[in-house]
């Protein structure tokens, strides 16, 4: 499992993470069939974001029903990446 901050509408979220890395691909096998690889993967576990008070709230459905758990994903996937 992997932490990151990441910034989303001003907010400093800490993003628990599990990094999937991708297989290249095989473009022949022996008998002539082939294997067209995977893409990295990011499964986002847990986000969570910290109060005025210091307290850590979980926002993780918070941030999914707002269809942010996609971009955050990405923006894991481009510093893994980099």
């Amino acid at each position: 499992m992997k932490t990151t901050e990441i910034e989303i509408e001003k907010a400093i979220l800490e993003v628990e993470y599990k990094f999937h890395k991708g297989e290249p691909p095989v473009y022949y096998y022996a008998d002539g069939s082939g294997y067209p690889g995977s893409n990295d993967e990011v499964e986002v576990t847990a986000v969570t974001w910290t109060a005025e008070d210091g307290e850590g709230v979980d926002v993780t459905d918070l941030i999914d029903g707002l269809n942010l758990l996609e971009t955050i994903a990405e923006k894991i996937l481009e510093n893994e990446n980099s």
